[in-house]
């Protein structure tokens, strides 16, 4: 949702040398690193799974394609099973300041919240014309070289931004094929009950906890830890917190209900 108050179009070029200032820069041996896009839609790890830098990659080097492999269950018979998100990245505070302070950073955060198809959303996802993209014969931005590091790799795309749209243009069947995986992943949803809902375990101590679990669970993935170390990590998280925070849950879901 956009905030309310105006940003001047006369602004741009102002937040267009800050967005040039902030964006990181490699070293001359250092690839930028490859970050998942942003998605407010209801199955966002779709998006992270099909990354258009990746997949733009593939098509550039060595031609490849990707598409989506359909779930499948561990027993025959078995409904497979996909677990959806809580549909949103994170949230942007703003400490208190004087007002005109605060009117500054709502007409910025203003800006990044540019509606698709905007002047302003063009600038923000696609770059500066000439340099990050050019147009095809449909008007469509394509993305040269300097496109992704300048437009792609950025943080201030995670601060505000419009709902996502599936659009990238330079990549053959692209929206097509999300679209295809949303529609095939959807009907297997699982969605998390906990979502909008407090554990202040979780809040205090849930990455701690969670942290021996995702090492364990990396470990055994890539065959330095056998399969049976699997319901010893389960274990170690219940009995050090994580039943706590089942029991918290349990009691906020009795409680909206």
């Amino acid at each position: 949702m956009r905030t309310s108050l105006p940003f001047s179009l006369a602004t741009r070029p102002k937040i267009t040398r800050i967005l040039r200032r902030s964006r990181p820069q490699p070293g001359p041996t250092q690839a930028p690193s490859i970050t998942a896009r942003c998605s407010w839609c209801r199955c966002t790890a779709i998006r992270s799974a099909f990354r258009s830098s990746s997949w733009r990659k593939g098509l550039q080097s060595s031609g490849y394609t990707f598409n989506l492999i359909p779930p499948f269950s561990a027993h025959a018979g078995q409904k497979p099973q996909f677990f959806l998100t809580g549909g949103y990245l994170g949230a942007t505070a703003l400490k208190k300041a004087a007002p005109d302070r605060i009117k500054e950073l709502l007409g910025i955060l203003n800006y990044l919240a540019a509606p698709f198809g905007s002047a302003e959303d063009l600038l923000l996802t696609s770059g500066v014309n000439g340099v990050d993209y050019t147009l095809d014969p449909k008007g469509n931005p394509v993305l040269t070289q300097q496109g992704n590091p300048d437009a792609n790799f950025t943080p201030w795309k995670y601060v505000t931004q419009h709902p996502a749209v599936i659009y990238t243009p330079d990549i053959p069947n692209y929206a097509r094929t999300l679209s295809n995986a949303e529609h095939t992943l959807i009907p297997y949803g699982v969605r998390d009950p906990t979502v909008g809902l407090v554990s202040p375990t979780q809040i205090t101590k849930g990455a701690a906890l969670a942290q021996p679990v995702t090492d364990g669970t990396t470990d055994i993935i890539a065959g330095r830890r056998p399969v049976s170390d699997w319901d010893g990590l389960i274990r170690d998280y219940f009995a050090n917190g994580g039943e706590q925070i089942r029991n918290e849950f349990m009691q906020a879901i009795q409680s909206a209900h």
